[in-house]
Parts: structure tokens; C-alpha cells; sequence
């Protein structure tokens, strides 16, 4: 991760974003891919999902366990379900958990990249001890 660990968490990239969160076409180990509200924990400890309409997140994963961001449809999630398009490569990206990954595709590339640019700064924080 090529990114300056930030200092404090005022030094967080796009930490708006990740505490507002984005809507993502999220994909698991079991089912269809859908729809899911993805946002951090104000104490940026935590990455959570929820179903767009409901008010209680239905997953999440503690962010000291991610150890990578890879791009494009590389986990086991995204090979259960063959991309449609190019574009659809091209708008995935998986945080890579030493438990768990979190597999999502973006709906713009804007989006995709100003999630990753939050969460890598967000990752180095936590690896920093997140203080």
C-alpha cells in the first residue's frame, strides 16, 4: 500500500466517505451478489455492510484483520460468479482478510477508487495502532 500512515484520524483520506459508506454490489461465499450499504465505524475500527433498507448492519469485519486490497475478481466470491463485462472487472476489488475477505464492485470508478484510497489509509492507521 503506497500511502502515508496517517498520523491521527483527522489525517484519514475520504473518512466522509467511509463513515457515510457507499452503496455496493457485494458478493459472498453463498447466494446471488447484492446490493449492500458498506461503511466504517466512526472509530474506523470496524468495516460494516447492511441491506440498503434496513437500519442494522448484517455483517462486518474488524480492519486490523485485512492484510491487502486487490483489484479486479481474483477470491473464490468473484470466481463463483463470471464477470458480465470488462467494466465489471475492471469495478471490483476485494479486501483481503486474514479470516475473511470483503469482495465488492463499484458502480464508477470514481467511487471505487475514492473507497480504496480511504480504506488503504484507513488499514495503515489501524496497523499503526489506530490512536
Amino acid at each position: 500500500m503506497n500511502t502515508a500512515v496517517p498520523a491521527s484520524v483527522d489525517e484519514i483520506k475520504n473518512k466522509d466517505i467511509l463513515l457515510d459508506g457507499y452503496i455496493f454490489l457485494k458478493y459472498g461465499s453463498w447466494g446471488e451478489p447484492g446490493y449492500r450499504l458498506v461503511y466504517v465505524s466512526p472509530d474506523f475500527k470496524t468495516i460494516s455492510w447492511k441491506h440498503v433498507e434496513e437500519d442494522k448492519a448484517s455483517g462486518s469485519i474488524a480492519i486490523n484483520t485485512f492484510t491487502d486490497i486487490k483489484l479486479g475478481r481474483v477470491t473464490s466470491n468473484f470466481k463463483r460468479k463470471p464477470p458480465q463485462s470488462a467494466e465489471q472487472e475492471k469495478l471490483s476489488f476485494s479486501l483481503v482478510g486474514s479470516k475473511r475477505n470483503l469482495d465488492l464492485e463499484a458502480s464508477s470508478q470514481e467511487q471505487m477508487d475514492n473507497f480504496i484510497e480511504g480504506m488503504k489509509s484507513v488499514i495503515l492507521w489501524n496497523r499503526a495502532g489506530g490512536k
